[in-house]
């Protein structure tokens, strides 16, 4: 099984099950409210290969725009 820790200013996030939502607004998942990060950004859910990250509005891994859907690979950011 795939593992994922996600890291704010705030807190850390080792979630268990998926999906999860993250984004600014209190009713998701993992709340980060920081610059660039919108209301309901993005979506980590399995996937085939492994864990998948899905573009809510505009979402970023390793300085790359996420057109719709990405696969998470080990030490992604």
């Amino acid at each position: 099984m795939a593992e994922i820790r996600i890291e704010t200013k705030d807190a850390v996030y080792e979630p268990q099950t998926f999906p999860i939502r993250i984004g600014r607004a209190v009713d998701n998942d993992i709340m980060i409210r920081a610059v660039g990060v919108s209301d309901y950004h993005a979506i980590i859910e399995n996937g085939a290969e492994g864990l998948e990250i899905r573009n809510l509005h505009e979402a970023h891994i390793n300085g790359k725009k996420i057109r719709s859907r990405a696969l998470l690979r080990e030490n992604s950011f």
